[in-house]
């Protein structure tokens, strides 16, 4: 299943279990990106699995980020800044898209979205 955001951005939480992908469009403001902020919750659950974080330039396609992050390190309702630290063109979209492996329904994280995030 893919879980594509409002261009607003307001998804606030959807849980990443396997055979999800959330993506999310974005527009280069400058033509640095240094990091990605992601809010996660997983109500004290034990998961053990990765997120996985890509970065997708829309008009190539290819790959400009990626990064995984071992879900035991992630912060209950916390944040998560995944870096980044690569060259975008400025006024091209982009689209950013989060899966985990390993996940089933209620023994995921969840992923929030909204204003301010």
């Amino acid at each position: 299943m893919e879980v594509a955001l409002a261009s607003d951005g307001i998804l606030n939480p959807w849980q990443l279990m396997d055979g999800t992908c959330v993506r999310q469009s974005f527009y280069a403001q400058s033509e640095h990106l240094i990091s990605i902020s992601v809010f996660f919750t997983y109500a004290a659950r034990s998961i053990r699995s990765c997120v996985y974080l890509r970065v997708l330039d829309g008009v190539t396609r290819s790959v400009v980020v990626e990064a995984v992050v071992g879900t035991d390190i992630l912060e209950d309702s916390g944040w998560y800044v995944f870096p980044a630290q690569t060259v975008l063109v400025k006024g091209r979209r982009y689209e950013m898209m989060l899966h985990t492996l390993n996940c089933r329904a209620g023994k995921s994280p969840h992923v929030h979205w909204g204003e301010g995030t």
